[in-house]
């Protein structure tokens, strides 16, 4: 029977290894891409050699894909393995449209959009206050107080995934 491994490397790569009986002819290894709940984009990642191993490294951060590895064996009988891998997360992109919702003489209220992509599950926003005051939060929004009355403030948002920062917007 054949066996076919999938290993993680990065958020671009995934290391495919199988296993063939003797007396393969052919071996064939499509990739589809997991997208809203279905499979899609179906294409042929290896082989036109026979081979044990290929590097796929064309691929989108924190997406699940399914190999389907097929061993056409000299007889003409077909052995078939699947196997799916996530790669890993990377950073995300800014988040986007930054707005001010309310302003009070010591507070603003402001609110963004997740970034898209977001390249893996945001764990937190980032608000920065004229390039030194951090706060964190979870959500979409913040309110944040204490401020001067007639003062002008720049604000900037990062979202942040498990392992990675990313970009600020303005």
């Amino acid at each position: 029977a054949v066996v076919l491994t999938a290993t993680v490397v990065s958020s671009l790569e995934v290391n495919l290894v199988w296993s063939a009986p003797s007396g393969a002819a052919a071996v064939r290894v499509d990739r589809e891409r997991q997208s809203g709940g279905r499979w899609t984009s179906k294409q042929r990642v290896c082989c036109t050699d026979f081979r044990l191993a290929h590097r796929d490294n064309s691929l989108a951060p924190y997406t699940t894909y399914r190999y389907t590895l097929e061993v056409e064996l000299s007889d003409g009988s077909t052995q078939i393995a699947t196997k799916e891998a996530r790669t890993f997360p990377a950073a995300p992109t800014a988040p986007q449209n930054l707005v001010v919702v309310s302003v009070t003489t010591t507070s603003v209220s402001l609110r963004w959009n997740a970034p898209d992509p977001a390249n893996g599950l945001v764990e937190t926003y980032e608000v920065v206050v004229d390039g030194t005051n951090r706060t964190s939060t979870s959500q979409l929004e913040m309110t944040i107080g204490n401020l001067s009355p007639y003062t002008t403030y720049s604000y900037r948002v990062r979202a942040s995934t498990r392992s990675r920062d990313g970009t600020s917007l303005v």
